[in-house]
């Protein structure tokens, strides 16, 4: 079960949800480019500490109903790795839309 999500897109940063005893509800945050209603954003740290106390904010970009699905955009570079869009455009394109 791959369940690394980039957050936020090009900061080189990712939630990593694979172990459920280690990990928060932010395991279950989709992809899609057309739902997407959470945005991430990197938060960094005060000056002297290292990079790695930064964090990672999660923002809703619209109302959410109880129960309905959060999705974000995993950014280019998550499938990039994963499914290359010149190797497979169809399935890329299902992927970020459907």
């Amino acid at each position: 079960c791959d369940t690394d999500i980039p957050a936020p897109a090009g900061e080189g940063w990712l939630i990593d949800g694979e172990d459920e005893r280690t990990s928060s509800w932010t395991r279950y945050i989709n992809h899609s480019v057309r739902r997407q209603n959470v945005a991430a954003y990197y938060l960094t740290p005060r000056s002297g500490l290292p990079a790695r106390c930064g964090a990672i904010y999660l923002e809703v970009t619209r109302p959410i109903r109880a129960g309905q699905e959060l999705f974000l955009d995993y950014g280019q570079a998550y499938w990039d790795d994963r499914v290359p869009f010149f190797e497979s455009p169809l399935q890329r394109l299902a992927i970020d839309y459907f």
